[in-house]
């Protein structure tokens, strides 16, 4: 059993909240550059912002270990109008940037932003997680958190406040995304499917109605912004990073080298039948000293494919594998 004096003991050269803001404010300019370029296209979601993270980034750089959730891009859903909770097929939805995202709601047609618009902006991602928000896909990663050995860290929450962290009670963790922060209708892997239909030698012609849309289409490889979300990555140096979708992505997400361990496969459903589609599988990453721990997606969302009385030991051995790189 591994166990840690100080969580402080592995930590590298990380900025405090102020230089990291001061850090992010010219990669903001980047991405709301990004938005104002790409916000006319008819599946980015209007109105809307972009989401550059999702949590209370004071608190997430006040802790002792940082812990980052990844998924493709923000939902749709963040934008609903809080009278429509779910678009009905061929229905337009309603969106609007009050209903999560309030603080910012006056910046969305703005070309640039000056500082009082990044302070606000800043502060409509920081509080996020507040009670009044519903956030039922974050949940999952939640459940993970859970499986953190708390001998060695501290507990981890979306949740946790500034001063929490600073007194090293808790851990927060915050949410990016490394396709685009740009919000899509419909949402990320449908319109990719729409994309490798409209680029396939083998589509059908288009009705002249869908033509305009079909144009928007070929867009899409315009908002992917890896560079922005690289940046981003290396300014918020997490400790842990937690990614649940395809493995397509993850190739994606990931470069070769990166690699320091093989997948594990466990060809076997919740019930204890066997099974070939949809695998479970791991890799563990080392990306400037961040340990990343990888789920294939399943139907019921990020890391929904691991048995429950598996994840506890498995988590903890990642993590505690973790730490002796940590401590070298």
């Amino acid at each position: 059993m591994i166990i840690i004096e100080k969580e402080e003991k592995h930590m590298r050269d990380k900025m405090n909240y102020q230089d990291t803001l001061s850090n992010l404010s010219g990669l903001i300019d980047e991405y709301w550059n990004d938005y104002a370029a790409h916000r006319i296209l008819s599946f980015v979601v209007n109105p809307s912002i972009p989401i550059i993270w999702f949590g209370n980034l004071e608190a997430y750089c006040n802790s002792s270990v940082r812990v980052v959730t990844i998924g493709l891009n923000p939902s749709n859903g963040e934008f609903l109008d809080s009278n429509k909770t779910k678009k009905k097929k061929d229905e337009t939805a309603s969106y609007s940037p009050s209903f999560r995202f309030y603080k910012a709601k006056d910046l969305v047609a703005k070309s640039k932003l000056l500082k009082v618009d990044k302070d606000k902006l800043i502060e409509s991602y920081n509080d996020y997680f507040n009670p009044n928000n519903s956030y039922d896909w974050f949940s999952n990663f939640e459940t993970v958190f859970g499986y953190f050995p708390d001998d060695v860290i501290k507990p981890v929450s979306y949740k946790t406040d500034a001063d929490k962290a600073k007194s090293k009670q808790a851990n927060a963790a915050i949410h990016i995304d490394f396709k685009t922060a740009l919000a899509t209708d419909p949402t990320w892997g449908e319109l990719n499917r729409a994309y490798k239909n409209a680029t396939s030698k083998k589509k059908e012609k288009t009705e002249q109605n869908d033509s305009e849309k079909l144009k928007d289409i070929l867009k899409l490889p315009e908002i992917i912004r890896k560079d922005l979300f690289e940046k981003l990555l290396h300014i918020i140096a997490p400790d842990i990073i937690l990614f649940s979708q395809a493995e397509e992505y993850l190739k994606e997400f990931t470069n070769e080298d990166d690699r320091i361990g093989e997948p594990q496969k466990i060809e076997e459903r919740e019930d204890g039948t066997k099974y070939k589609q949809n695998e479970y599988k791991r890799m563990i990453f080392d990306a400037d000293g961040s340990l990343l721990i990888y789920e294939s997606y399943g139907n019921c969302g990020p890391f929904g494919l691991t048995k429950e009385k598996d994840r506890k030991e498995k988590f903890s051995n990642l993590i505690r594998d973790q730490q002796k790189i940590w401590q070298k």
